[in-house]
């Protein structure tokens, strides 16, 4: 008889009223159920640590781990055509239909389906008939997606003209190489990928301490719901993992990378402040961070646009870099001519208006806003990756997966005027590194950014 799940965690997330289970089976699989009473819909996926960045130390061509994907979507004992796989997942006027997909990222694989709760049966049948694929027809149809990843492959810019290919790679390149290769590869690499590479990649990264399956729901899972997660969980090998993670700690220092795009007929300016990931939420500075976000993208346009029009837009960015590091910026487009000026224009913007800002009224009552708009909140639109997104920072283990809105609500509740400003200067220490993309050479946008004031701050 299979071992039941154990639960391992349980807590009400409160921000979006969903209640949310943490289960974890005998071969190391997690369980993640969220609970969420708003929604009518069944979201079911499957995540495994076995993205791109683990080639390399696996001895494997570059693009395994996405050729490994396609082979899991191929038609398998559930749906034996590509016709069969479609008709599956169609609806009729007694069935509910559902979407059904898969993707690659450097650090994961993710199989997921979502439609209506009609549908949460086939789903759940359809995406584990994935992940348990036979593999003994990966010879059957390895050289039919050989092809359709290399069409792939050749839709996408050359690696030399490819503008975020070469993002990667001028960060990360030498500091951490296997965030800066294409997740496709390359059409060499994927002429070398075999049968053996597959199978090998497969049987050492789908074991147990690997996989988390995540399923957001409106009720309880019934009992044939239960059988079939189960059914998936205990089928997984409970090897241990043989992969390794070499976390580093990136310490920014002040440079400028560039790029020429002959295709675009203005400079795009990325300024990029990292910092490390903590471990441990830290609510009042997760919600200082929301604040300057919000402050940078609003007082950015009333300055930049509105009083100095120099600009369109300026937004600001939020992502998640390698495994333990966060970008936070701005970004903004602008003309060659201008170049100087903006750049001079949002230094001061960062180092002395946004201060200026919040000490005036207008701050004062803007402030008061975000606080009251966190505080008393509206209906937002249901994530039907909320559970995928969980399960992720479960396997990721970087930093704590479970959010406490009273907690980060009472720190909302505190902010005044001198934390924001506090923080800001706290966080302009950061050395910033540029990303200049644009129609023109390294040299002649390297020669005016020597001219601005960034450079005179930072540059040593």
């Amino acid at each position: 008889m299979r071992m039941k799940p154990r639960l391992i965690d349980k807590w009400k997330d409160k921000y979006d009223n969903i209640t949310n289970k943490l289960y974890q089976y005998p071969n190391g699989v997690r369980l993640l159920v969220a609970t969420n009473p708003r929604t009518i819909e069944f979201d079911f996926s499957v995540v495994v640590s076995a993205g791109s960045y683990y080639e390399k130390q696996l001895g494997v061509p570059q693009g395994t781990a996405h050729f490994l994907e396609h082979m899991l979507c191929s038609p398998n004992n559930l749906c034996k055509t590509d016709r069969a796989i479609e008709e599956y997942t169609q609806g009729s006027k007694s069935r509910a239909s559902f979407s059904k997909n898969a993707s690659t990222s450097h650090k994961f694989l993710y199989f997921y389906a979502h439609g209506h709760e009609n549908a949460a049966g086939r789903m759940l049948k359809f995406t584990s008939a994935r992940i348990l694929y036979p593999l003994k027809k990966f010879p059957e149809y390895i050289e039919r997606e050989r092809k359709v990843i290399i069409s792939e492959i050749q839709r996408m810019p050359k690696e030399d003209r490819d503008s975020n290919l070469q993002w990667d790679k001028q960060f990360w390149g030498e500091f951490a190489p296997e965030f800066a290769l294409r997740r496709v590869g390359t059409v060499d690499s994927v002429n070398e990928i075999t049968v053996d590479n597959l199978m090998d990649y497969y049987h050492k990264c789908f074991v147990g301490s690997n996989v988390a399956i995540a399923v957001q729901t409106s009720g309880n899972l019934s009992k044939e719901h239960w059988g079939q997660i189960n059914d998936l969980a205990h089928s997984i090998l409970s090897n241990k993992p043989q992969l390794r993670r070499e976390i580093k700690r990136f310490t920014p220092k002040f440079k400028a990378n560039f790029f020429e795009d002959p295709d675009r007929s203005a400079i795009f300016v990325g300024i990029n402040y990292f910092y490390h990931l903590q471990k441990k939420l830290d609510y009042r500075r997760d919600r200082l961070f929301v604040l300057l976000r919000s402050l940078i993208s609003n007082v950015g346009y009333d300055y930049l646009r509105q009083e100095k029009h120099l600009v369109y837009s300026v937004s600001a960015f939020n992502n998640i870099e390698l495994f333990n590091c966060k970008d936070r910026g701005l970004a903004i487009e602008v003309d060659k001519g201008k170049l100087l000026e903006v750049l001079d224009e949002t230094y001061h913007l960062l180092y002395t208006k946004l201060g200026e800002f919040l000490d005036s009224a207008s701050g004062k009552k803007w402030l008061n806003d975000q606080v009251s708009s966190y505080i008393f909140r509206g209906n937002d639109s249901i994530d039907n990756d909320y559970a995928e997104s969980l399960a992720v920072d479960v396997l990721d283990d970087i930093m704590e997966y479970k959010f406490d809105y009273a907690k980060s609500k009472k720190e909302m509740l505190k902010m005044a005027t001198r934390d924001v400003k506090e923080f800001i200067n706290e966080f302009l220490k950061i050395e910033p590194i540029f990303w200049f993309n644009g129609p023109h050479n390294r040299e002649e946008i390297e020669e005016i950014f020597k001219q601005s004031k960034f450079y005179k701050r930072f540059a040593k």
